[in-house]
């Protein structure tokens, strides 16, 4: 289901990515679930933002029930050091917000 659009991506939402949201709530866990999205979100936007640095075109940006996807153009059209900073975006994401 498509909600909108982000940094000219479009952004969709599985609907049963809500399922997953139903047992934190009756385990009062809430709070570290969305926290964890938010986290997990934030590593492909990074990967995302890279990859229009280099001129690449994001096309979507999925919420699946367990993870999210981009979809981009190919990498392939990249320099072998662009591909391997924006495959390396999320990562280094996740290292900042770590320490």
């Amino acid at each position: 289901m498509k909600i909108g659009y982000l940094f000219g991506a479009e952004l969709k939402i599985w609907k049963s990515t809500f399922i997953v949201f139903i047992p934190a709530l009756l385990l009062g866990r809430i709070i570290e679930c969305i926290i964890l999205f938010c986290t997990v979100f934030a590593h492909e936007l990074a990967h995302c933002l890279v990859a229009r640095a280099f001129g690449l075109r994001v096309i979507s940006i999925e919420i699946m029930p367990f993870g999210l996807k981009a979809k981009m153009e190919d990498l392939t059209l990249l320099p072998a050091y662009g591909e391997a900073l924006v495959a390396s975006a999320g990562p280094l994401l996740n290292l900042f917000f770590g320490s």
